[in-house]
């Protein structure tokens, strides 16, 4: 799946993160570890998009995968997202 501008304004983004976003993924971006990795680097939240887009057993699943101070969000969301997935086909 490709994430898009007018998917995460759908979802309620707000305009600063949706500045960011368009400045790296002009196109929108898929989800990839890469990917994950960039949007936390450049303070995209994760967290945020987990909390939109995750059902509840996949939101627990992300937050029991989140290291003690919230690190590794990237790993967390790709993890999750790859199980969503593969659960869907």
């Amino acid at each position: 799946m490709i994430i898009t501008r007018d998917y995460l304004e759908l979802l309620g983004a707000d305009c600063e993160e949706l500045s960011f976003f368009d400045m790296e993924w002009p196109e929108g971006a898929e989800v990839t570890l890469e990917n994950c990795r960039r949007a936390e680097a450049i303070e995209l939240s994760l967290t945020w998009l987990a909390a939109r887009v995750f059902k509840i057993a996949a939101w627990t699943r992300y937050m029991s995968l989140l290291g003690p101070a919230g690190q590794g969000r990237a790993e967390a969301f790709y993890t999750v997202w790859q199980e969503c997935q593969r659960s869907i086909k």
